[in-house]
């Protein structure tokens, strides 16, 4: 349990650190804060019951799939709007449409999947639109998008793989994507 408490903080500082990174005082930093810190604080929650909480389960959960509905696409947005000029009203248009997904589809495991998905697609064509900028944003993304897709697909659930506990893993994945979006992030703010 130490290590899955070690994993799933690590996970925390990384999306912390990508908050930070994100940071641009504007209208985007109503999406990259919610949604990063809303992984953060599921991180630092899951740490917290790894090391022995377990009563913080419930919360863990609740907090992890708000992460996965609203906080990830809300990161994607964010960089999307750093990688563009977009109105106020496009912003904000956009935010409502993820909190009224996350509300009326909060029960579907299949939003969630999609939401990811769409998160993902968006992250890709913010970077397309950055990749003639130095720094390598699109490399950063398309290593950030592999890395959760995998981490999601092959290591979401419990159990061990070649002897490792699959959570551990999937927490280093997510931790390893977080630092490539905080890269992706900082690297358009020196553009800026």
């Amino acid at each position: 349990m130490i290590m899955l408490a070690l994993f799933d903080f690590l996970v925390g500082a990384m999306a912390v650190l990508a908050a930070i990174g994100a940071r641009r005082k504007n209208t985007t930093d109503i999406f990259s804060q919610l949604g990063y810190l809303s992984i953060a604080l599921a991180a630092f929650i899951g740490t917290t019951k790894f090391l022995g909480a377990s009563q913080l389960a419930d919360a863990h959960r609740l907090v992890s799939h708000a992460a996965a509905i609203a906080g990830v696409p809300f990161a994607a947005i964010a960089f999307f709007l750093v990688s563009r000029d977009t109105k106020l009203w496009a912003s904000l248009a956009a935010g409502a449409v993820v909190v009224a997904g996350a509300i009326l589809f909060w029960q579907s495991a299949t939003y969630a999947l999609l939401a990811g998905v769409l998160a993902q697609l968006i992250w890709l064509w913010a970077a397309w639109l950055k990749r003639r900028e130095p720094g390598r944003i699109l490399l950063r993304v398309l290593i950030s998008v592999v890395l959760t897709t995998v981490a999601g697909l092959l290591f979401a659930g419990p159990g061990l793989f070649y002897g490792v506990e699959k959570l551990n893993i999937f927490h280093g994945l997510l931790a390893l994507a977080l630092l490539q979006q905080y890269y992706a992030f900082t690297l358009t703010a020196q553009r800026e």
